[in-house]
């Protein structure tokens, strides 16, 4: 059996809206972006504003499912950093498979992170990352 990690791609794009025109998917509605975010939402480029820095990843796993079908590719997913550096409100922007969808959903909410700021005080910020799956 080959083994097969998942690869995170260190890219964290800060600010970024998503839609959710063209995302196809079994899965509820609550999981994908909603349009847009609310405006009490810090965005990249706001005066003052100092974005979020990661402090601890948690990496997701293939899923047996995943693995059975050889799958292979990324998750897109955004969340809400919030004042205390909490991930919440975690979405897919462009799903993968189910079951990797999920597992890669259930990582990112367990970020953590230096909080975004606004003229130094802790504010909510977007970030959007992508979790790729690959085998090595």
């Amino acid at each position: 059996m080959t083994s097969r990690t998942l690869a995170l791609i260190p890219v964290l794009l800060f600010g970024a809206q998503c839609a959710s025109t063209g995302v196809v998917s079994q899965r509820p509605p609550s999981v994908l972006c909603a349009a847009g975010l609310p405006d009490e939402v810090a965005r990249e480029g706001d005066p003052g504003v100092e974005s979020p820095v990661l402090v601890r990843p948690v990496y997701a796993n293939f899923t047996a499912d995943a693995m059975r079908a050889k799958v292979h590719g990324s998750v897109y997913l955004r969340g809400i950093v919030d004042g205390s550096g909490a991930v919440r409100e975690v979405c897919v922007v462009r799903a993968l498979e189910p079951s990797l969808d999920v597992a890669a959903r259930e990582a990112f909410a367990q970020w953590t992170f230096r909080p975004a700021t606004r003229w130094g005080e802790p504010v909510a910020m977007a970030v959007s990352v992508q979790m790729a799956f690959t085998t090595r």
